[in-house]
């Protein structure tokens, strides 16, 4: 699991998470290797306790991420472990995490409906910065619970970008058995957030001023009059000015949560200065470059 940062994780270091079941009550565990070709594999770690993981029966719903979800249910059917109810209360402090495809949340309320099925409601979607994904999902897909039986081992940032060839090896099987999984590694957990409240402005010079609230990804308690950290080496933004057929006509980099798009720029890219515009804004990584898009389309 490629997946974006969660509570405890280091802001700087690149991270790879694994789940793995058995399938069976006589599993005793596995060895995880990965190598950048089909030789020369190196371990990862080992799992002895299977996860607690399954399939989506059908197909969960796009939902806003910034309201608890007290309609819609999700069914799963699990390869292994179980699930619990929690009070609400308890999923606001962390419980209940789990990951369906590649969007993170979290549900309340676990309903038993027969052995390895349950019926999924209370839900938070797009947690810890997977608010892009609420709207992705296909039915049959994976659910993981982000527990402790999860493995999360440290990557080097040299293989980012790369295709990882991954062999799970249950005990008692030969290495050279086993056929690889491939997946490129992007070290999502260090990708920064979307920016929130991205909104413009036109002056009286007909200058367009851009400004958006990074967020971070670590996960520190508000305070007040303390800013949240940057999480990223230094700040840094990418600005996209995109025209009426969807092409980048400008691009433009700032060291502040705010830009100006003058109206001389304007008239350059567009003939004159504009009533409508449309952009995007990326906060900066120097391990992983662009951090999620934030789009937005002002009319003035």
């Amino acid at each position: 699991m490629d997946i974006d940062a969660l509570p405890g994780d280091d802001k700087a270091t690149a991270y790879l998470r694994f789940a793995v079941s058995g399938g069976n009550d006589d599993w005793q565990g596995a060895e995880i290797f990965y190598a950048l070709s089909d030789s020369g594999y190196q371990s990862l770690g080992i799992i002895q306790v299977a996860a607690t993981m399954g399939n989506v029966i059908d197909t969960l719903e796009d939902m806003n991420s910034f309201i608890q979800d007290a309609e819609d249910e999700i069914e799963v059917l699990l390869l292994s472990g179980e699930l619990e109810t929690t009070t609400n209360e308890n999923l606001l402090n962390g419980d209940n995490l789990a990951l369906i495809g590649d969007e993170i949340i979290q549900f309340e309320s676990a309903e038993f409906i027969e052995t390895g099925r349950y019926k999924l409601k209370g839900l938070l979607r797009g947690r810890f910065g997977t608010e892009d994904k609420t709207s992705v999902h296909v039915a049959g897909e994976r659910f993981v619970l982000l527990d402790d039986l999860i493995l999360r081992v440290e990557m080097p940032k040299t293989v980012i970008g790369n295709t990882l060839n991954i062999k799970v090896v249950s005990f008692g099987q030969n290495i050279s058995d086993i056929e690889p999984i491939s997946i490129t590694y992007n070290a999502q957990n260090l990708i920064p957030f979307a920016a929130a409240d991205f909104s413009a402005e036109k002056d009286a010079s007909d200058n367009i001023n851009f400004s958006w609230i990074r967020r971070s990804r670590e996960f520190n308690s508000w305070r007040d009059h303390v800013d949240m950290p940057i999480s990223e080496i230094r700040e840094s933004y990418r600005i996209d000015i995109i025209n009426d057929t969807d092409q980048v006509v400008r691009s433009f980099n700032c060291d502040v949560n705010s830009a100006i798009y003058t109206a001389a720029q304007q008239t350059e890219d567009s003939g004159g200065v504009l009533s409508s515009v449309k952009a995007r804004v990326y906060q900066l990584s120097e391990i992983t470059g662009l951090g999620k898009e934030t789009a937005g389309i002002f009319n003035f």
